[in-house]
């Protein structure tokens, strides 16, 4: 519900909190930016989504550039809700490892610019990276638990794949959604396998490092496979102690060099099944 609030002397009224549209006007209020907006509310999948969009509008002219990406303040309430669900750990958050007990919260802001590449060479920047696709589906399964057999997730990866027009063999490394949950780690999994077979890519979440935070989380996963592919360097999972031997991932433990990489496929799922797979590839 909004909550509004009287200034000192009664000649304002503002409201602090309002529908979830209020987030793209704020930052379009603070930029100047007097173009389309548009807030999506697909939770943990939201970043994607918006990245998706904008790409799309982009491509099609609808707009000649568009900033998009995430935000999650930190709530009370979500913690409080995910604490009761027992779907936080008690320790650290340990995505893909034996002894992994659960997530950890965190609040995070992340956005990046789109345009053509030829307008932003031609403004003398160059493209840090391109996006060649989205791909979603819908589980039509559960309120908060994935398919255990992964396939509302496979079907989101092969969906990005066939928009950016490659093959499974050309994705470098996976940016994976792994919120250190027993299941949705195992489902993840089971959907990799689905999709790479045994030429799965090397994998990682960050959610380990920075915590999941909800709607700005695969938003902060493109800022982080962007650095990527910019570096040609594969960040690690952080806290991996045991990797859990039964999901037959590798998992990238520590920075490991990649020279060829030219795309990564950044993976988020959100509740009522909401399945997504951005497509990441070097300018």
């Amino acid at each position: 519900s909004a909550a509004f609030e009287a200034a000192a002397d009664g000649a304002e009224l503002r409201i602090d909190e309002a529908a979830g549209s209020v987030f793209a006007a704020e930052v379009a209020r603070d930029r100047g930016l007097a173009g389309p907006l548009r807030t999506y509310g697909t939770a943990c999948a939201a970043g994607n989504y918006a990245l998706g969009a904008a790409a799309t509008a982009v491509r099609k002219g609808t707009v000649t550039a568009a900033v998009s990406g995430g935000v999650e303040p930190f709530s009370k309430i979500a913690m409080l809700g995910f604490a009761r669900s027992r779907a936080m750990s008690g320790d650290l958050c340990r995505p893909f490892d034996r002894a992994r007990a659960g997530m950890q919260l965190g609040e995070a802001a992340a956005f990046l610019v789109l345009e053509r590449e030829d307008q932003a060479l031609a403004r003398g920047r160059d493209p840090l990276a391109v996006v060649g696709g989205l791909g979603l589906s819908g589980d039509a399964f559960h309120p908060t638990a994935p398919r255990e057999d992964g396939s509302g997730m496979a079907a989101a990866m092969r969906a990005g794949l066939a928009a950016a027009g490659i093959g499974p063999s050309e994705v470098g490394w996976v940016c994976a959604h792994g919120t250190g949950t027993l299941r949705s780690d195992a489902a993840e999994a089971r959907a990799l396998h689905t999709v790479f077979g045994d030429q799965t890519p090397p994998v990682a979440s960050v959610k380990g490092a920075l915590g999941h935070s909800l709607g700005a989380a695969t938003a902060v996963q493109a800022v982080v496979a962007v650095q990527a592919l910019r570096t040609r360097t594969l960040p690690p999972n952080a806290n991996l102690v045991e990797p859990d031997d039964s999901l037959m991932l590798d998992v990238v433990i520590e920075p490991r060099p990649a020279p060829e990489l030219r795309w990564i496929m950044s993976c988020g799922y959100a509740f009522g099944g909401l399945n997504s797979a951005l497509m990441l590839g070097r300018a």
